[in-house]
């Protein structure tokens, strides 16, 4: 759910579920997690894109109804791309990217 491409140390991470506006599951935020830790060292900038035509809807409300908690894997994000309590994108040492999504 979701794609990693490597180019010339550019990475650009998709959210690749776009049936679902690209709502993060526990896996996706394992995985986000995994990505910006391995881009500490080995990435110049990450590119941060989603699939279709919504980037991402946030917190995916099934996995939230049966009990997700961003918590765990939001903190071990950090110091890489993680939303706070109060929704602000936390800094990286490297520099970050959105793509705006093709909405037309």
């Amino acid at each position: 759910m979701i794609a990693l491409d490597r180019a010339e140390g550019l990475w650009t991470v998709t959210l690749d579920r776009p049936d679902k506006a690209n709502a993060l599951t526990e896996a996706m935020l394992t995985e986000l997690a995994d990505i910006a830790e391995a881009a500490q060292s080995e990435a110049r900038a990450l590119i941060l894109t989603g699939a279709g035509k919504v980037f991402s809807a946030g917190a995916d409300l099934e996995a939230a109804r049966a009990g997700l908690q961003l918590v765990p894997e939001d903190r071990r994000i950090i110091p890489g791309l993680t939303v706070e309590e109060n929704l602000q994108l936390a800094q990286i040492a490297k520099p970050i990217g959105c793509s705006r999504n093709d909405s037309g």
